[in-house]
């Protein structure tokens, strides 16, 4: 599903604000104060995650005296509220994110140990601020509500007052039965807003309240027996949202003609998406499959999911890799003229790299994962007209290669001394001395050398931006590659940087034979 970032929010959960509520007699969360155990020691009453920092600490600024601070991973715990089956209930808590963290709250809902719903919640913030989590419990069995609060991000969050509160019986649920036509009016209508909803290329698509629109078409449904009145209605609830669509009945409207000037728009849509996970065997992890993906492509660009040019995959645990270096290697299908990048960062830093250009094929990118780092995301940016598939992302360590060492050093060798060559011959031939060739050779070269520092539009006609490139690449040498990129402007393939020196080395042989051609060599000496 697409969405913006507010309609993401508000489909995850209803987050409120607690104003003060009449208390019911509701079980309680074991130690939902903190003030459980030492500070220091780990929080009584709660199943801490493996790998995660939680402990009980005195906090002045915090409800109760105690609180805690989650400085990353998650905390949770049970509880048996099968005497509020068919109630409304709020979960509250205070909750104080530090720097750039978010709090996620996470409650499930089991019956017999059978999942019924799942809710979730994000926290923004910088001081402690009352929320909660308002939920339906249903009529079941064996009821438990399983509560789950996770750091993420930069910085670590602090829980206190977890708190449940009855808020008494749901009101019951009023129904009678449809009529035949009135069916039949439904099923129209719930064709009608997959269409429009999923497939319909307009911008407020992506933003618009999807319920409050089902709501009021399922109820014009039910009450409108005039199907032309119907169709009306229909037409007037969609013109916002999709302003090109035509609702009738009966006999078909003529179609609308496009504009000048309006974009050409559809929808790709591929049956998989894809997740991310690190491992720790020190083998490159597969992704797995989950729900599909879609793209919105039109004559001024393209995008992933239909919301932004740059969207984050996934969003990884590093921990285990802090300091060392990730190899990851992507298998695409790139249609029509799209310019497709994947890329590894740090959230809330500066740190990250983008690959080249991808085409078909396969596309490799080496980042150097920083010391303190906790998490990487994994980013793909698309940008101009076309599609893309991703059929296999892999995500692992740097693997160390022997061969591929002693290849990388003799090859890059080779170049190196192929290149000083030719600088060294082309100099020699044009200034008829041995030894001005070497001067002038060295003069040129780093001429260059201080220019391809300067201007990244420039370094990238230059031959040793591109040499270094090759060395960074052959060598998977990340900080390498790093400074090769910030050379020349932008990341940049093997394949590019061979045929830039080997071009270089083939022009300046080229130069001197055709100079010697066109003189009589008389000798010099030095």
């Amino acid at each position: 599903m697409v969405a913006s970032k507010a309609m993401l929010a508000a489909c995850l959960t209803l987050l409120v604000t607690l104003p003060a509520l009449a208390v019911g007699a509701a079980p309680a969360w074991s130690n939902g104060g903190f003030e459980d155990g030492p500070p220091g020691a780990e929080v009584p009453g709660w199943t801490v995650t493996p790998g995660s920092k939680a402990e009980v600490r005195i906090d002045a600024t915090a409800p109760g005296r105690q609180s805690l601070a989650l400085a990353r991973g998650a905390v949770s715990q049970k509880l048996g509220v099968e005497g509020l089956a068919g109630h409304r209930a709020v979960i509250g808590l205070q909750v104080r994110p530090e720097d750039e963290a978010i709090a996620e709250l996470q409650v499930v809902a089991r019956s017999k140990g059978e999942r019924v719903w799942v809710r979730r919640a994000l926290l923004r913030g910088s001081d402690w601020s009352p929320a909660g989590l308002g939920v339906e419990l249903p009529e079941a069995d064996a009821l438990e509500l399983e509560l789950t609060v996770t750091a993420r991000g930069k910085g670590g969050i602090h829980v206190d007052a977890v708190e449940l509160t009855d808020l008494g019986r749901l009101p019951p649920v009023e129904t009678a039965p449809l009529s035949a036509g009135a069916a039949e009016r439904i099923r129209a209508f719930s064709t009608l807003y997959a269409q429009v909803r999923w497939f319909h290329p307009a911008d407020a698509t992506l933003v618009a309240d999807w319920d409050a629109i089902a709501e009021q078409g399922v109820a014009a449904a039910e009450q409108t027996e005039d199907l032309d009145a119907l169709a009306q209605q229909w037409q007037a609830l969609l013109a916002p949202v999709a302003p090109t669509v035509q609702v009738w009945y009966g006999e078909a409207p003529a179609a609308v003609a496009p504009a000048g000037g309006d974009r050409s728009v559809a929808w790709y849509h591929l049956g998989s998406g894809l997740s991310l996970a690190l491992t720790e065997t020190g083998r490159p992890s597969d992704l797995n499959s989950s729900v599909y993906r879609r793209f919105r492509v039109d004559d001024q660009g393209a995008w992933w999911s239909g919301v932004t040019r740059t969207q984050t995959l996934d969003t990884l645990d590093a921990r285990a890799w802090q300091g060392q270096t990730l190899r990851l290697e992507v298998e695409a299908e790139v249609e029509g003229g799209l310019d497709a990048t994947v890329g590894l960062r740090v959230p809330g830093s500066e740190s990250g790299m983008l690959s080249p250009r991808m085409a078909s094929g396969t596309t490799e990118l080496l980042f150097q994962v920083p010391d303190r780092a906790e998490e990487v995301d994994v980013v793909l940016h698309l940008s101009g007209p076309g599609a893309l598939e991703l059929r296999r992302v892999e995500l692992g360590p740097r693997l160390e290669s022997p061969v591929r060492q002693l290849v990388s050093f003799f090859g890059l060798l080779g170049l190196f001394s192929l290149l000083s060559g030719s600088f060294a011959m082309a100099g020699a031939v044009y200034s008829r001395r041995t030894i001005g060739g070497f001067v002038s050779a060295t003069i040129v070269l780093t001429l260059m050398a201080f220019l391809a520092g300067q201007d990244p539009q420039l370094a990238r006609w230059l031959p040793f931006p591109h040499l270094q490139n090759v060395d960074a690449l052959l060598q998977q040498d990340p900080v390498a590659l790093a400074g090769a990129t910030e050379d020349l402007g932008e990341a940049t393939s093997l394949g590019h940087s061979l045929l830039a020196v080997v071009t270089w080395i083939l022009l300046l042989f080229a130069a001197a034979m055709l100079k010697m051609r066109r003189m009589e060599v008389r000798g010099g000496g030095d």
